[in-house]
């Protein structure tokens, strides 16, 4: 296995892990602040829109507790963003730097 097919398979990795964590950050925040007490009406009912059957304290913390999980997941990217803006900065190779010179003495503008 060449370097170009493992950097393919980890960017692809990465790709659906970047997909899948902020649904699951959004999906465990949101149930943990909306708690046990609230009646839902069916999943069907709520990814239909219908939510008639729905008392309107319950929406209300059903939205609070949406918005909490939905900052949570946005803060964790913005967070995971500045991690690797650090760490390319930190660890980037200094022969790439910009305006350096190539091997041969060119400059790789």
């Amino acid at each position: 296995m060449c370097s170009s097919d493992l950097n393919n398979a980890v960017s692809r990795i990465a790709g659906m892990l970047a997909i899948a964590i902020p649904g699951i950050v959004v999906v465990s925040v949101t149930a943990s602040n909306f708690g046990a007490s609230a009646h839902l009406p069916s999943r069907d009912a709520l990814l239909s829109g219908n939510s008639a059957g729905l008392d309107p304290r319950d929406a209300l913390a059903l939205t609070h507790a949406y918005a909490r999980g939905f900052g949570s997941a946005l803060f964790a990217g913005a967070a995971l963003a500045l991690a690797a803006a650090a760490s390319a900065l930190f660890l980037g190779d200094p022969r790439h730097s910009r305006g350096s010179s190539s091997p041969q003495g060119r400059p790789t503008h």
